[in-house]
């Protein structure tokens, strides 16, 4: 008996040790198609899109909500439930730059298998598999991603964060009147005419209100996001008073 428990011992190890190795051997060429689909989706320079993500795991069930999530400006923005349209925790979730980097890690790692699919016209992976270790059980991560839409960059969106709001109106106003490129405010006639209410317009065209957290205009967050014709009177009246007071500097000179 304890003879044939021997030879079972053997026999197990003997394969295990015959299957690491041809797992093993795949993941030079999951390094490759990685670098080379990472360049690809850089190459399409999306920093504004929206997608379908899950994650596939032994978790909390937080974890593997599927989640619609919106990145602006490179970085998760918000995420809502697919059906009930819900607020969801962003933070748990990936952006399509975290999934290359997911599946890098588990590279660098040296996990037993990692398995990726492409789509096939942006690169973005639409399918993870990880298992790091073959003696832990329950340890194998899968993740997807579909229906990827990137959104066109909108030209006021100076700072390119992914909204047009306050700190974009910042940079219009700190270069008004004077004949700059499109990066500094002068939208319709960049470099040939200074920058005047025309560019304003487009900006106040194209507001999206407060930006991501952590930026300036998050402090507005919670707070009424002001109307572009509202917001453009405030502004003329600004314009106005500073107009006022070179005239008036002008004449005591």
């Amino acid at each position: 008996m304890k003879l044939h428990w021997l030879w079972s011992a053997v026999i197990c190890l003997g394969l295990i040790a015959l299957a690491t190795p041809a797992l093993a051997r795949h993941l030079p060429a999951v390094q490759q198609e990685l670098n080379t689909h990472r360049l690809a989706w850089q190459a399409v320079g999306a920093v504004d899109y929206d997608f379908r993500f899950q994650r596939i795991c032994f978790c909390v069930p937080d974890y593997v909500q599927p989640g619609l999530v919106h990145v602006r400006g490179g970085r998760i923005d918000s995420v809502e439930h697919p059906v009930t349209g819900g607020e969801l925790n962003p933070e748990i979730y990936l952006s399509i730059g975290d999934l290359f980097d997911e599946a890098q890690n588990a590279l660098d790692r040296d996990a037993i298998e990692v398995r990726l699919e492409y789509d096939p016209v942006l690169d973005y992976p639409t399918s993870l598999y990880i298992d790091g270790h073959r003696q832990i059980a329950d340890d194998e991560f899968s993740y997807t991603a579909s229906g990827l839409r990137v959104l066109p960059r909108r030209i006021s969106d100076l700072t390119g964060n992914g909204f047009v709001d306050f700190e974009d109106l910042t940079v219009l106003l700190a270069n008004w009147n004077q004949a700059v490129g499109v990066e500094s405010g002068n939208l319709v006639m960049p470099d040939s005419t200074p920058v005047n209410f025309a560019d304003l317009t487009v900006l106040l065209s194209e507001w999206t209100g407060p930006g991501p957290a952590g930026s300036p205009a998050a402090a507005l967050d919670g707070a009424p996001v002001p109307e572009p014709s509202s917001l453009l009177l405030a502004v003329i009246g600004v314009l106005g008073v500073c107009c006022r007071r070179r005239r008036q500097r002008r004449s005591t000179t």
